[in-house]
């Protein structure tokens, strides 16, 4: 979609003022802004703009919880998105500037260009700059042997997991070589040369086929050989000298393929889930073990951002587990209720439960399919209408430049997991994130333990852990999962229309409720007078 389709829509279905919204940028904007000034008052701007989209993310109300909004964690999830439209910003400007570029054959024989990234070698640059001929690389890369085995390992018609990925990235091919874009050469090799790539990608292919011998109960294979695959990935991270930027680059590639992140807090998450107690009353974390649970988390790994997808699953969570008004719903006794002389204790928190994962499932697709895409719409028509309205690009440029120079200087701020602050008990800890010295602690931090203290469920955990993580792993490695399509429009408003139905049926009836509902009854009934909506 390009800049004049997301505008119009943007002012026609979601009914903002882009060209208000922009001005109301540039003339707020200092010609002297630093990068994160700049940043700091777009993403403050656009927050307003569509502050009706966004409200549920922090919403006590995305949880039926008639309590006060979770003051703790409204702060970090507004830092988490403003932080992924930066991202998303860069990589769109990373990727516009390479598409008129030569891409880059991968084939594993002195790609040492590839080992240390895209902005180290200025490939962006008109006159990249080649590697120094003292450059660290082992000198094993260039043999004859090993040119084959990474030749011979790799098939352009793989249907395993990672080879499909690369394939689907690739441009063409030379010679059976894979040819991508430059920016993408570095985890294109990575992914090519690494042995520990096939392992998994036939382990996976065990597992999967239902063909192949039926693994044991408790067969560590898979977190096995994930955890080798993790422990090649650091030793790329830390040896090949990647910049901060190129450090972004490989790892927006990595995460969403094999989501180390991710599946560090989701195994600490299986832990706390399956050790925690069980109470009377009220819920705890005892209380969401199972396949739902497991489904929630991999709905949550599929969030469209490379950092900190945690949050978000775990400020849903915490909000269910303090839902004042799903623990105070009473059920009507009646001399012809079944249920009258039951138990009161164990039904109601079942259906608690089963509630609250519902809630967090849909505050997951809507984040998936209104707020995330909406913001990145929004972040990509803003900064294009500042780079050319008259009144504002003799002040500033946002390209690639302004992109790195606020990455440098933020990185462990945008990198850091935050999930861990859940675990603060005290209105003084949480209340860092409301600081201007929150950035300073961050970027502060040496960035090289970055990874140090990622482990994966090893035999300290119990059989059930383990294999709840290897199921998590397993409905996280479907190729299907970067071909399937986002839902229509059609299915968009009947899920959302339905959500607000119940909604008013339980007394739940706002301001906000009824703008959506009469506001999306209008855009249907316009879209529908162009042209007919499949219904399925």
């Amino acid at each position: 979609m390009d800049i004049t389709e997301k505008d119009a829509r943007l002012r026609y279905f979601y009914l903002i003022d882009t060209n208000s919204l922009a001005q109301k940028i540039a003339d707020k904007l200092e010609p002297t802004a630093d990068p994160k000034t700049l940043f700091d008052l777009i993403f403050r701007q656009m927050e307003q703009s569509c502050e009706r989209y966004l409200n549920f993310v922090w919403s006590p109300n995305s949880f039926n919880n008639s309590g006060k909004p979770n003051i703790y964690s409204n702060p970090i999830l507004r830092i988490v998105l403003k932080h992924h439209c930066i991202l998303h910003g860069f990589l769109s400007a990373v990727e516009k500037d390479s598409q008129n570029r030569d891409c880059i054959k991968i084939s594993g024989a002195k790609d040492t260009m590839l080992h240390c990234g895209y902005f180290y070698t200025n490939f962006y640059r008109e006159k990249p700059t080649y590697m120094p001929d003292n450059y660290n690389v082992e000198a094993i890369d260039s043999l004859p042997q090993v040119y084959n085995q990474y030749k011979n390992r790799f098939n352009k018609y793989s249907d395993s997991y990672s080879y499909k990925i690369l394939i689907n990235h690739c441009q063409d091919f030379c010679n059976n070589f894979p040819n991508v874009s430059r920016y993408e050469g570095s985890w294109a090799c990575f992914i090519y040369t690494m042995p520990e790539v096939l392992t998994l990608n036939r382990t996976i292919g065990n597992f999967q086929n239902p063909q192949s011998k039926t693994p044991g109960k408790y067969n560590k294979s898979l977190i096995k050989y994930y955890n080798n695959l993790f422990s090649c990935y650091k030793k790329w991270y830390y040896q090949n000298n990647l910049t901060l930027e190129d450090k972004i680059l490989f790892e927006s590639a990595m995460e969403p393929i094999y989501g180390f992140r991710f599946f560090f807090y989701a195994s600490k998450l299986i832990h706390k889930i399956h050790t925690a107690p069980i109470h009377d009353t009220d819920l705890t974390y005892k209380d969401l073990e199972g396949t739902a649970m497991l489904k929630l988390i991999l709905q949550a790994v599929q969030l469209p951002i490379i950092y900190n997808r945690s949050v978000f699953l775990e400020h849903a969570i915490r909000s269910v587990l303090s839902s004042q008004f799903l623990k105070s719903q009473n059920y009507q006794e009646s001399s012809c209720s079944l249920f009258t002389r039951l138990s009161k204790k164990a039904v109601p928190k079942e259906l608690l439960s089963l509630s609250g994962m519902e809630h967090i499932r849909i505050y997951l697709q809507k984040l998936t399919y209104v707020a995330l895409p909406l913001l990145e719409d929004i972040w990509d028509v803003i900064i294009y209408k500042l780079n050319h309205n008259s009144s504002s690009k003799d002040k500033f440029c946002i390209n690639i430049d302004t992109y790195r120079s606020y990455l440098t200087e933020n990185y462990m701020a945008i990198a850091s997991d935050y999930s861990w602050y859940f675990e603060k008990d005290s209105e003084e800890q949480m209340s860092e994130f409301s600081q201007d010295s929150f950035y300073e602690k961050l970027t502060s931090a040496n960035i090289e333990t970055i990874y140090q203290e990622f482990c994966f469920p090893s035999v300290k955990y119990s059989a059930f852990e383990t294999d709840s993580f290897q199921d998590l792993l397993l409905g996280y490695f479907k190729k299907e999962r970067f071909i399937n399509p986002k839902p229509e429009l059609y299915q968009q408003y009947m899920s959302f229309m339905a959500e607000g139905e119940a909604s008013v049926n339980k007394g739940i009836y706002n301001d906000e409720l009824k703008f959506f509902k009469h506001h999306a009854e209008a855009i249907l009934a316009y879209a529908e007078s162009l042209m007919p909506l499949k219904k399925q």
